[in-house]
C-alpha cells in the first residue's frame, strides 16, 4: 500500500466523519424545531439522523456538546457571511452593527435559529456558548475604544460585552415574538452604543455609515 493510497483513504474517512457530524447537527436542528431545544433528547436526534446512539457518542460527549457544535456552526456562518466578505468594514462599532443586524435578520427568517439564540441565553452551560463568540466581540469593543468611540477610555470590556449581549437578546426576543422586525436593528444598535457612552456626533456618523452601506453583506 503506497502513501498516496493511504492518504486518499484517510481523506475519505475524514470526509465521511465530517458528513456524519453535519448530519447529526442538521437532525438536531429539525428536532429543535419540532419539540424544542430544551426537550430534545439524544434518542430524538439519533432517530432523526437514522444513526445509532453509539454513532452519536462517537462524535459528541453529550447533548451539551452537540448544542455547542450547533452554536459553533452559527459562529462559522457569521464569519463566512460577514467577516470574510465584508473585510473592508472597520473593526469596531461598524462591524458590531452589521453583525447584530445579521443576527436580527436570521432570527426573522429562521424562527428555529431565533429560538436557539434565545435558548443560548438560558443555557446552563452558557459560558461555553459565549466562548464561541467572545473573541470577535471583545475585538470589536477594544477597536471601538481605541478609535475613540466611547467617552470613557477605561470602559470595562466585560461590562460592555454584557450590555451588547443583553440588548441583542431583547431585540431577538422581540423579533421571534413578532413585535419587531430586522428594520428595527439600527434602533437597538443606537441604544447599545448610547449605553456604552458613545456621544451623539459619533452615533450620527455611525448611522450615516450604516445607511450608506446597506448592502455591505
Amino acid at each position: 500500500m503506497n502513501s498516496s493510497t493511504t492518504k486518499t483513504r484517510s481523506e475519505i474517512g475524514n470526509l465521511k466523519r465530517e458528513q456524519t457530524q453535519q448530519l447529526l447537527i442538521a437532525a438536531a436542528m429539525k428536532c429543535f424545531a419540532r419539540i424544542g431545544v430544551a426537550t430534545t433528547k439524544t434518542n430524538d436526534i439519533c432517530k432523526a439522523a437514522s444513526v445509532s446512539r453509539g454513532t452519536f457518542y462517537n462524535y459528541f460527549t453529550d447533548m451539551d456538546d452537540l448544542i455547542i457544535s450547533v452554536f459553533q456552526k452559527i459562529h462559522d456562518d457569521v464569519d463566512v457571511l460577514i467577516h470574510n466578505p465584508a473585510k473592508d468594514i472597520p473593526r469596531g462599532p461598524e462591524c458590531l452593527a452589521v453583525t447584530i443586524r445579521w443576527f436580527f435578520q436570521k432570527a426573522h427568517d429562521d424562527k428555529i435559529l431565533g429560538k436557539l439564540f434565545l435558548y443560548a441565553n438560558e443555557f446552563h452551560n452558557k459560558e461555553k456558548f459565549e466562548a464561541v463568540f467572545k473573541n470577535k466581540l471583545e475585538e470589536d469593543i477594544k477597536a471601538a475604544q481605541k478609535r475613540g468611540f466611547f467617552d470613557k477610555d477605561d470602559i470595562d470590556v466585560e461590562i460592555a460585552t454584557d450590555v451588547i449581549k443583553g440588548i441583542t437578546y431583547r431585540g431577538i426576543q422581540s423579533i421571534v415574538q413578532g413585535t419587531k422586525s430586522p428594520s428595527d436593528a439600527p434602533l437597538y444598535v443606537k441604544r447599545m452604543f448610547m449605553a456604552l457612552g458613545m456621544n451623539s456626533a459619533q452615533l450620527s456618523n455611525l448611522s450615516s455609515y450604516i445607511s450608506h452601506n446597506q448592502n455591505m453583506i
